[in-house]
């Protein structure tokens, strides 16, 4: 025979808030004895109690609360067990100016309400929170009317605060575009739609309208250069392209003047969570300036390669370590100056090896001056390179500069060969010495003309003399220092010096 069902059976189950609801003593409450509920309500709690979704009831005049054991963990010890049975104002006083008035909606018979992500602070683990709640006050009826509330509810804080904090996150994101150096477009859809364009993007295209615009709408003077193709391409096989160096004219609209840049750019395409290509990301870099840098060292190394074979200047560096010069290197016509045979080893010991022992010294020295810490850096020094076999010495001129980049020291020189020069000066060293020489005798035979001729009385004949003496020794001096010289016999040199001295002649016989 089977047990006929007792008419608190709508009790059984629901675990822990059950078990409490069971043992609750309903009888001093205003809801009286469980058998006496309306059967609205025993079906609303037998629902609450054996559902795992965070469930409330208010009921009756004095809202008395029931609650399941899904939203009792959204509780704290403030209120959970203390909720069960009590009154609805007086438990939840702190927030009754939020929940009141949609509670009163409800009971007054307007239906229900709904909020989604409602912020709802309360006090529970010691602290007031800042709760997110999702939640819907439904009526339980009565014959009559509305008997209580039915609250089926979320706590969605986590979820508000994930949601936030990715928003956050975005809205760092979106900055970082915003603020990048380099220009950032995100398109979606096979139309490549803008989705987002950052400020170096919008000042290298000029001022349009982009946002939900497809790219063949906006930059219509790009048709037929091959960006939207490549577009196309992308996102019909999901593979990036690079480009480099791409030269791109935009016309930004009537009364602005064309602009043509060169860019340095990557499409890569964006996918979603099945691998699916949905749009392509745009990023690169206007590089008009490098290229014109870049064009601009070009052209002053086309002037620099110029000026030195016109110089006929060698060019070479030298690192510096801890063990002194390492690393030499020298181009063509450096390697020529400083005698080094093609394929010879280029190091620093053997272009030593191959300076005049004379001028070592000079070299150490000027290196030594260079390398000071409180010296300029600059190395000026004329050596000798020793001769090949067949070859005579020959001198150079070396200039460098000393340079440090990362920890990283070098000369860095250049070489000139002053044999040339040096002899030119040689040369002029004789000239100087012969110039020294002649005007010592020139002065000595003054000296000895004005003795021969101070000798008479008469002052106006020894000074017609004098004259006449220093005029003959001048056109001597004429005849030898001739540019070209003339050509004259030495006896008649002699005439012409004895010519103004009467008588002179007969003493003398020139054979």
């Amino acid at each position: 025979m089977l047990a006929q069902p007792s008419s608190v059976d709508f009790l059984q189950g629901g675990g822990e808030m059950g078990a409490l609801t069971r043992a609750y003593d309903w009888t001093n409450s205003p809801l009286g004895p469980p058998e006496t509920w309306p059967q609205s309500l025993r079906v609303t709690v037998r629902l609450l109690l054996n559902t795992r979704h965070p469930m409330f009831i208010w009921w009756g005049p004095d809202l008395i609360q029931f609650y399941n054991d899904a939203y009792a963990g959204t509780m704290g010890p403030e209120r959970h067990p203390a909720a069960l049975g009590g009154k609805g104002r007086e438990c939840w006083a702190e927030i009754w100016e939020i929940i009141g008035p949609q509670i009163d909606y409800v009971m007054s018979g307007h239906g229900s309400t709904w909020d989604e992500e409602r912020l709802v602070p309360v006090t529970r683990n010691g602290a007031r929170e800042d709760v997110w709640w999702t939640y819907g006050y439904s009526p339980i009826d009565l014959d009559d009317g509305v008997g209580g509330v039915l609250v089926v509810c979320n706590d969605v804080t986590r979820q508000h605060n994930a949601k936030k904090a990715l928003e956050d996150y975005s809205g760092r994101l979106e900055q970082l575009f915003e603020q990048a150096p380099g220009f950032i477009a995100a398109l979606s859809g096979p139309d490549h739609v803008y989705e987002l364009t950052n400020a170096a993007y919008r000042q290298m295209v000029g001022p349009r309208d982009f946002l939900g615009r497809s790219v063949r709408d906006v930059l219509p003077e790009v048709t037929g250069h091959g960006f939207f193709d490549l577009l196309d391409t992308v996102y019909r096989t999901g593979i990036a392209h690079v480009g480099r160096r791409m030269p791109i004219t935009f016309c930004p609209g009537a009364g602005r003047p064309q602009k043509r840049v060169f860019v340095d750019f990557v499409y890569q395409p964006i996918r979603d969570g099945e691998g699916t290509v949905t749009g392509i990301f745009v990023q690169g870099s206007d590089v008009t300036d490098l290229d014109d840098a870049e064009r601009a060292l070009r052209d002053k190394e086309i002037q620099l390669v110029l000026a030195l074979e016109a110089a006929e200047i060698g060019v070479w560096e030298c690192m510096i370590g801890e063990d002194g010069f390492v690393d030499l290197k020298e181009d063509d016509r450096a390697m020529r100056l400083l005698n080094r045979y093609p394929g010879e080893q280029a190091t620093f010991e053997a272009f030593a090896a191959r300076v005049h022992p004379e001028d070592r010294l000079a070299l150490k020295e000027a290196a030594r001056a260079a390398l000071d810490p409180e010296g300029d850096g600059f190395m000026h020094v004329e050596y000798r390179i020793l001769p090949r076999p067949g070859m005579k010495a020959r001198w150079v001129s070396a200039k460098a500069k000393l340079t440090s980049f990362g920890g990283i020291r070098k000369f860095v020189g250049t070489v000139r060969d002053i044999s040339d020069a040096k002899e030119a000066e040689a040369r002029q060293e004789i000239l100087r010495g012969e110039l020294q020489h002649r005007i010592k005798n020139l002065i000595a035979m003054v000296g000895a003309i004005a003795t021969q001729t101070l000798r008479g009385d008469d002052i106006a004949e020894r000074r017609e003399t004098f004259n006449a003496r220093l005029q003959v020794l001048a056109q001597a001096q004429d005849m030898l220092m001739a540019n070209p010289p003339q050509s004259a016999a030495i006896h008649d040199t002699i005439r012409a010096a004895l010519a103004p001295h009467d008588g002179t002649m007969s003493r003398f016989t020139i054979d």
